[in-house]
């Protein structure tokens, strides 16, 4: 009896705190221009990849619309860029998330430290294959792009400097021998 009492006392103070964490709004007021905004924000969403724009660019349908999403905390080389020409290693990295995403559903899940949105009104997100993988962090581990910090650091930062230096280590990608030598 007294075990029940204590289980149920510890289910009431894990709600309790655990809803003074969500109500607790005021710090990203900045990041994301209102309380409702953030609160839908923080929501995953499970999307189909419709397109790729280049390896840290994507297009994912939801519902009817087409959304433009921004790969947190990776930066690939520029292969659509208006005004660059294509970089080294951009169509590589293109080709790496094409092969991985392209008419595949994953999770997209934002970081509130980034806020909503990028300059260009393109969606920040961690995509997450079905298998619970985070892609943007595959990307760099596998040599196709750069951790990249925009600002302030990012949630999975220091995972993402590991996965360049392991790249950078391995001769992976960017890093092979003889690619992206001037």
């Amino acid at each position: 009896m007294l075990k029940n009492v204590a289980i149920f006392f510890g289910i009431v103070l894990f709600i309790f705190f655990a809803a003074q964490e969500l109500l607790s709004f005021e710090e990203f007021s900045d990041v994301s221009g209102s309380v409702i905004d953030y609160a839908d924000s923080v929501k995953s969403l499970e999307a189909n990849v419709s397109k790729v724009v280049d390896g840290d660019t994507i297009k994912v349908g939801v519902f009817d619309e087409q959304i433009t999403i921004r790969l947190i905390g990776v930066d690939t080389p520029e292969s659509v860029h208006p005004q660059k020409e294509v970089e080294c290693f951009a169509l590589e990295a293109s080709q790496f998330v094409k092969d991985n995403l392209l008419g595949k559903t994953v999770t997209l899940i934002p970081d509130p430290t980034q806020g909503d949105e990028d300059k260009y009104g393109r969606k920040l997100r961690y995509v997450y294959l079905e298998d619970g993988s985070n892609f943007n962090e595959a990307i760099i581990k596998n040599g196709y792009g750069h951790e990249y910090t925009y600002n302030i650091p990012y949630q999975y930062q220091s995972e993402f400097i590991a996965a360049e230096k392991y790249a950078h280590e391995n001769f992976l990608g960017l890093w092979a021998e003889g690619v992206c030598v001037n």
